[in-house]
């Protein structure tokens, strides 16, 4: 299956970097919990009288979670690309560990021995990656405000 479009180099380092927020997701969700659970609870029982909710401050926490867009989104963007390595072959998922998820920088030459491969077939495959990616999107990046506070982490 061809594609009706090639993507621009600039294409393919902004969703290579949006990859490289992969690693951080576990940690951004961790973040984003503790700002719910630290926000202020402001009292709706102003005059003092018989409330008629129920008291389940867990609850409460948990259901800020469910409902808060910024968890939704982080966690929907670690799906999709759980969705994308998942349909890798196993070369191309050694390559996305090393080239996104390890914490060391490698280079081409460095990748193609890593993984057995020549540097051509390092720079296809990666590119092939990203397109994949770009596909699963929708052909837009999958860009949203969100992930600009992602990328802040």
């Amino acid at each position: 299956m061809s594609r009706r479009y090639s993507l621009s180099v600039q294409d393919m380092k902004t969703i290579s970097k949006k990859l490289y927020l992969y690693r951080e997701v576990d940690k951004a969700i961790a973040i984003r919990k503790q700002e719910l659970m630290m926000s202020e609870h402001h009292d709706d029982n102003v005059g003092g009288g018989r409330s008629s909710k129920i008291s389940n401050p867990t609850h409460d926490i948990v259901e800020k979670w469910m409902m808060d867009e910024q968890i939704i989104y982080i966690e929907n963007f670690r799906k999709r690309v759980d969705n994308l390595i998942s349909k890798l072959d196993d070369a191309s998922k050694i390559l996305f560990h090393y080239q996104w998820v390890d914490t060391n920088y490698y280079t081409e030459e460095e990748l193609g021995k890593l993984c057995f491969m020549s540097d051509r077939t390092v720079r296809r495959k990666k590119r092939a990656i990203l397109e994949m990616y770009d596909d699963d999107c929708g052909g837009n990046g999958c860009y949203s405000k969100y992930s600009v506070r992602l990328s802040a982490l």
